[in-house]
């Protein structure tokens, strides 16, 4: 549907026909849904929108995104709109996202009542809109888990069993609590009323206990600052003797270093040659050029990331002539892939990497200037930051080629051969699936799926680990007893031989 609305607004006089470019232009089967929910989003008030598509969503206990449908009722109620002015608003941002093309949310058509009840037409919406995928999605997932954790710390105080929150705990359920939807809507949600009772109690207690360290601690210091300062009186007089004695004898030890360093300056410029201190040129004769190439430091989420990267991704770099020191694990970023560059000037250099990124297979990176840096000496020239979120839809991507459902499986299989054959980070999960300790449980057509991906993918991007793994793992599944000898099967058997004529023996 988008192809074709584009290619009608871009040929209106109907000249030509359908073409692969209208295709490309609206992103693909990937990104097509994704740029027209964020130009829907771009509509609406966006904080409206968040609240209403995360009580729509959910994620399951097998991490798996899932709608979780609701009456309109229920959503006025989430998002705190109890005049009609707030109403109407909810309401039009649900037909925002419903009628004309949209078709994101049902019904699809006519008027809804407060007993409606709204539904995400498709899964698909929740793993391919980026905003509600890696924003939306975990930050509501983290703050119902922190909501069960209250409730069950709660309980358990109320019982007698447990502590009120001190220190660190409470600033940090403080904080969530002034982070959260506040609505008693969106809790009621997840827990009934007698729990969120004890929610509000438990809080309230460690709040007030905390007040009251305080104002004890403050006496405690009142009174310990009289006792100082009588002490203090007493002592300062024999400590200022003690410390003239010390400047004195401090003053005398630094005339004589001083006397020393001139000594050894006179002997040092007396013996010195006329070329002393002259950097050698290099071969040739020409002056020393410093280096073009930017450096690219990369920031990752993981130590296991970071490895995977190390042994991959930071090779294709390298080979595209960037410096690519050690990938730094930090614990927070942004939520989507980003080339950071510092100077207007090295903006091409930035979209250079994306390019390489997206050669290599690397999901979608956007270039960010950071202002503020031009000519302030803090940051290096040629320095580029390259900031990757967790992919944790390309793992669940290959978990998925060993779904019990053959629908799920091609499915995964057709996106992993046509987004990230040339990803080294997805050719490192599936060979991990062929290791020793996952291959016992993967079907045979999970087996057959991860060895049509391996020798569908690019060798270029393959590293000498991958290549050593994948040699590892033919021998382990022809191994009889392992589910390979005589069981291994003709398709297999035959798919393991072209593996092992890719990679060598």
């Amino acid at each position: 549907m988008r192809t074709w609305s584009h290619w009608r607004r871009s040929d209106p006089d109907r000249i030509r026909r359908i073409e692969l470019g209208d295709y490309e232009a609206i992103g693909g089967f990937a990104g097509a849904l994704n740029r027209h929910a964020d130009e829907l989003l771009a509509g609406v008030p966006p904080e409206t929108a968040e609240r209403v598509f995360k009580r729509l969503t959910a994620r399951g206990r097998s991490s798996r995104e899932r709608r979780d449908p609701a009456r309109l009722a229920e959503i006025w109620a989430v998002c705190g709109a109890v005049t009609r002015e707030r109403q109407a608003e909810v309401t039009g941002v649900v037909d925002h996202f419903r009628r004309g093309d949209a078709t994101f949310l049902n019904p699809l058509a006519g008027a809804i009542e407060p007993d409606t009840y709204i539904d995400i037409t498709h899964e698909s919406l929740i793993r391919l809109w980026q905003k509600l995928r890696d924003e939306w999605l975990p930050e509501e997932q983290q703050a119902a888990k922190t909501l069960f954790d209250l409730v069950e710390r709660a309980g358990t105080w109320k019982a007698g069993r447990g502590e009120l929150l001190v220190g660190l705990d409470l600033a940090s359920a403080a904080a969530w609590d002034r982070r959260r939807n506040t609505s008693v809507a969106w809790a009621q949600h997840y827990v009934d009323d007698a729990a969120l009772r004890d929610v509000v109690e438990f809080l309230a207690a460690s709040h007030a206990r905390a007040r009251r360290g305080l104002l004890q601690r403050r006496a405690a210091w009142g009174a310990g600052l009289l006792l100082v300062l009588g002490v203090l009186g007493w002592a300062v007089n024999d400590w200022a003797q003690a410390r003239r004695a010390e400047a004195q004898k401090a003053k005398a030890d630094a005339q004589t270093a001083v006397n020393q360093a001139r000594a050894a300056e006179t002997e040092l410029v007396a013996s010195k040659r006329p070329d002393a201190g002259v950097v050698p040129p290099p071969p040739g004769g020409g002056p020393t050029v410093p280096s073009t190439k930017p450096t690219v430091y990369i920031q990752v989420r993981s130590q296991a990331e970071a490895e995977r990267v190390r042994q991959g991704l930071a090779r294709v770099l390298e080979k595209a002539e960037f410096i690519v020191p050690r990938p730094e694990v930090l614990s927070t970023g942004p939520s989507a892939n980003e080339v950071r560059f510092f100077r207007d000037s090295e903006r091409q250099k930035a979209e250079q990497l994306v390019q390489v990124l997206a050669q290599a297979g690397v999901g979608k990176t956007r270039a960010v200037y950071v202002t503020g840096y031009e000519g302030s000496g803090r940051i290096r020239p040629q320095h580029l930051e390259l900031w990757l979120v967790p992919d944790e839809a390309l793992a669940t991507l290959v978990q998925q080629l060993n779904d019990p459902s053959t629908a799920v499986r091609k499915a995964a299989g057709g996106r992993l051969a046509g987004d990230h054959r040339s990803d080294p980070v997805a050719i490192g999960l599936v060979l991990d699936t062929l290791s020793e300790r996952n291959l016992p449980s993967l079907t045979v057509e999970g087996r057959i799926n991860a060895l049509h991906f391996l020798n569908g993918s690019e060798l270029a991007v393959w590293t000498d680990e991958h290549k050593r793994l994948a040699r590892e793992a033919v021998e382990r599944i022809r191994r009889p007893g392992a589910g390979g000898g005589p069981e291994v099967g003709q398709q297999a058997s035959q798919l393991l031989t072209d593996l092992e004529q890719r990679v060598g023996r």
